[in-house]
C-alpha cells in the first residue's frame, strides 16, 4: 500500500498543500474510489468544500448529498477522474479509539491536540506537557507511559502527526 503525507509546513501555504493532495487523488488509480473521513461531515468535508469552490475554474464538478444538515458524500469530477468523499462517522457510529478495539486493530494512541499551532509546526524537543492532551481522555499514567516512550530520543511533532494519523487510517 503506498501512503502520501501532506504536512503544512513542506508546502507554501494551505492552498498549495490542498493543491498537491487533490493532483495527487485525481490520478488512474483513484478514478471512482471512494475516500472516508471519520465525522468529516462536522469538519473535515466543510472545508475540503469551501477549498475546492474557491477553484471552480479548475473544471472541478461538486454534487454534494446531504441528510438531514451532514454531507453522505461529496462526489468530484475532474476532467475524467470521479472521487466521492463520504463521512465514514454516519457508516460506523462511535469513535476510532472504540471502533478500532472492536475491530481487534491497534489503539490510535495519545496525541496532544492542543500542542500544535502555526509557530511550532517544525517542533523538534521533549514531549509537550501533559496539559496539550485531553485529559478527559489520557490518563496522568498514560501520559507518563508516553512520555517514557521518549527517553532515548527527541519528539517530532512533524513524526507524531504522521504516526497519528497512520493509525487513524
Amino acid at each position: 500500500t503506498t501512503t502520501y503525507k501532506f504536512y503544512i509546513k513542506d508546502y507554501k501555504n494551505n492552498d498549495s498543500m490542498l493543491d498537491a493532495l487533490f493532483n495527487t487523488i485525481f490520478q488512474p488509480e483513484f478514478n471512482n474510489h471512494s475516500i472516508y473521513i471519520h465525522n468529516g461531515s462536522s469538519f473535515d468535508l466543510i472545508f475540503i468544500l469551501k477549498y475546492l469552490s474557491n477553484y471552480k475554474d479548475k473544471n472541478i464538478n461538486i454534487t454534494p448529498t446531504y441528510k438531514d444538515g451532514k454531507f453522505l458524500n461529496l462526489k468530484l469530477s475532474f476532467n475524467k477522474f470521479n472521487v466521492s468523499i463520504k463521512d465514514s462517522m454516519l457508516l460506523l457510529p462511535d469513535s476510532l479509539a472504540r471502533l478500532a478495539k472492536s475491530f481487534g486493530l491497534e489503539d490510535k494512541g495519545l496525541f496532544p491536540y492542543l500542542f500544535p499551532n502555526a509557530t511550532n509546526l517544525d517542533y523538534i524537543g521533549k514531549v509537550p506537557a501533559y496539559k496539550f492532551f485531553p485529559q478527559n481522555k489520557v490518563t496522568i499514567e498514560q501520559y507518563k507511559d508516553y512520555k517514557s516512550s521518549f527517553s532515548n530520543k527527541g519528539w517530532s511533532l512533524k513524526t507524531e502527526v504522521f504516526n497519528y494519523c497512520a493509525l487513524d487510517c
